[in-house]
């Protein structure tokens, strides 16, 4: 089942921490979950994605320091 799409919350991600990968290009990942969430740090970054499961576990998608945000910095 695929989780509920939630708008960011920053106090529903706080404590999330890296669990793992996912493999697959950034249209399929709106095709699942839909646009991401607006609001993300504008550095590390570029977009990101809060879910929340029907048993209250949360999840975050997002790229981090490979995006444009931060790799247009490191030029």
């Amino acid at each position: 089942m695929i989780p509920k799409h939630a708008k960011h919350n920053w106090k529903l991600v706080n404590g999330c921490c890296l669990q793992g990968y996912i493999k697959c290009d950034y249209k399929t990942l709106i095709e699942v979950f839909g646009e991401p969430d607006a609001e993300c740090d504008g550095y590390k970054v570029d977009r990101e994605w809060v879910l929340k499961f029907g048993d209250g576990t949360v999840a975050t998608i997002y790229n981090y320091k490979d995006g444009k945000n931060y790799c247009d910095r490191m030029v």
